[in-house]
């Protein structure tokens, strides 16, 4: 019998699982593109593949993991849009190193990057900048991640999707946090905010 935190876990891995066709296509083909142009980068995207996978795979029945695990994930998963954005995404990494051993429910972070590179920096034809922080609050006991992109925001890439869809990352998030929140007093929380500049945009 799956226990709540289990049910969370799974809920996450389905929607990794839900998008990883789409990616896996991309990756491959930009993967194909590379072997005529530039072998060695084909060579290392493919272990760069076969290591996101490899990583995915074994989060599959674990509650949770280390940030450094997720992590791994996170980079290999960011290396290969790079290259499908031939290079044309940028992104950074704000870590405290005490934060690496500390445990989070897997794939949370990944779903949440790629839910802003899809609606968010997808939608920029360059200049596409992604910085991903991590803080330990001690005082509160509690780990801070803020996922900051410079994408068009959410209510113009939904203006500019051809075809209207909930986020696989948002809706798994969303039902992660009531499983993993319920009895508790202390809370995990998630917010996604559109950050204006001075001109509005």
């Amino acid at each position: 019998m799956l226990t709540r935190v289990g049910l969370a876990t799974e809920s996450l891995v389905n929607g990794f699982a839900k998008s990883l066709p789409h990616f896996l296509f991309n990756a491959i083909n930009s993967i194909k593109a590379l072997t005529i142009f530039d072998p060695e980068l084909a060579r290392k995207a493919l272990t760069e593949l076969s290591q996101l996978l490899r990583t995915s795979l074994s989060m599959g029945n674990q509650q949770l993991v280390p940030l450094e695990m997720e992590l791994s994930l996170v980079r290999d998963y960011l290396f290969l849009e790079k290259i499908r954005y031939e290079k044309r995404l940028v992104y950074s990494f704000h870590i405290q190193n005490e934060t690496l051993a500390l445990s989070i429910p897997p794939m949370s972070v990944q779903l949440l990057v790629e839910n802003a590179i899809k609606h968010g920096l997808l939608h920029k034809k360059e200049n596409r900048i992604l910085t991903i922080t991590f803080i330990h609050l001690k005082e509160e006991n509690n780990l801070k991640c803020i996922i900051l992109d410079n994408g068009v925001g959410r209510e113009k890439a939904l203006q500019l999707r051809q075809t209207k869809h909930e986020s696989f990352a948002t809706n798994a998030n969303e039902k992660r946090l009531e499983l993993l929140n319920f009895g508790k007093d202390k809370k995990i929380g998630c917010v996604i905010d559109d950050l204006l500049d001075e001109n509005n945009n």
